[in-house]
């Protein structure tokens, strides 16, 4: 199996990466219900992190967790994108990227061998 998840058309506003670091994407489970701030902080895997607003990630970090994914039965594989911050700088200037939900792709190929 071979998988990948790839980030495109995201803007930036202000300076994100400047002011928070890296952003950081993260394999959670939340469930089949939206996303609220109680699931903020749910624990997950880090599968990457980047200093750009346009990425893709295909590593064995990703493989071996969509895997097990898999293996648990999971009807969702969830991601989050997020920067590691304190609060904001300060400054009243918006410092963010915002990605539309299909402009973030997952791909996942599959090789059948024959017996």
């Amino acid at each position: 199996m071979e998988a990948s998840i790839k980030a495109i058309n995201g803007r930036k506003d202000g300076e994100p990466f400047e002011k928070y670091g890296p952003m950081i994407i993260k394999a959670v489970y939340w469930g089949p219900h939206k996303i609220s701030p109680s699931n903020f902080n749910i624990d997950g895997v880090e599968l990457a992190n980047f200093t750009v607003k346009n990425f893709t990630i295909a590593n064995k970090i990703l493989k071996d967790d969509l895997q097990n994914a898999v293996n648990n039965g999971l009807a969702r594989y969830q991601i989050c994108l997020y920067f590691e911050m304190e609060s904001t700088d300060g400054n009243s200037i918006q410092d963010l990227i915002h990605h539309d939900i299909d402009k973030v792709i997952l791909t996942v190929t599959y090789t059948v061998t024959s017996q």
